[in-house]
C-alpha cells in the first residue's frame, strides 16, 4: 500500500505516523529557521545589490514552506482516514463477531435440547421394545 515504509499491504502500520511525524517536525524547523534568520537575510541581500528584493526572497522562502506543511497536511488526513478505516472495520468485525456469538449461543441451546430429546426418545425405545408383548388375552395390570 505505501511505498518507502517497509510494508507491502494491508493495514499501514506506525512508519505513517513516524513519517509524518518527521515531515511536520522538519518543517516547524524550516519555518522557524526561516523566522530567525529573515532579518541576516534581508541584511545580506542589501549588501550584495542594491536593487534586490528581500520580500520577493521572503516570499519564495514562505511559499517552500507553505508547500511543505501542504504535504503534511496531506500525509496526515491520509493517516487519519487509514485510521479511520481501520477503526471502522474494527468495529464491523467486532459487531459480527456479537452476532456469531449470539448465534452460536442459540445453537447451542437447541442442540442441548435436541440432545435430550434424542435421549427420551432412545429411552422410550430402548423401554418400549425390552418390554414383553402383552397379549390380548393376558390380564392388563392394574
Amino acid at each position: 500500500m505505501s511505498s518507502g515504509t517497509g510494508h507491502s499491504g494491508g493495514a499501514p502500520t506506525m512508519p505513517w505516523v513516524e513519517r509524518a511525524a518527521r515531515e511536520a517536525l522538519g518543517a516547524h524547523c524550516e519555518a522557524a529557521g526561516a523566522h530567525q534568520d529573515t532579518g541576516e537575510i534581508l541584511k545580506m541581500l542589501r549588501e550584495r545589490d542594491e536593487e534586490a528584493d528581500p520580500l520577493a526572497a521572503i516570499s519564495e522562502g514562505q511559499l517552500l514552506t507553505i508547500e511543505r506543511q501542504a504535504k503534511v497536511l496531506d500525509l496526515l488526513r491520509t493517516v487519519l482516514a487509514v485510521v479511520g478505516e481501520i477503526r471502522t472495520r474494527q468495529d464491523g468485525h467486532g459487531l459480527e463477531m456479537q452476532a456469531l456469538r449470539l448465534e452460536m449461543q442459540t445453537l447451542e441451546t437447541q442442540v442441548q435440547r435436541l440432545q435430550t430429546r434424542c435421549d427420551e426418545t432412545y429411552d422410550r425405545l430402548v423401554r418400549a421394545t425390552t418390554r414383553p408383548a402383552q397379549s390380548a388375552d393376558s390380564p392388563k395390570p392394574a
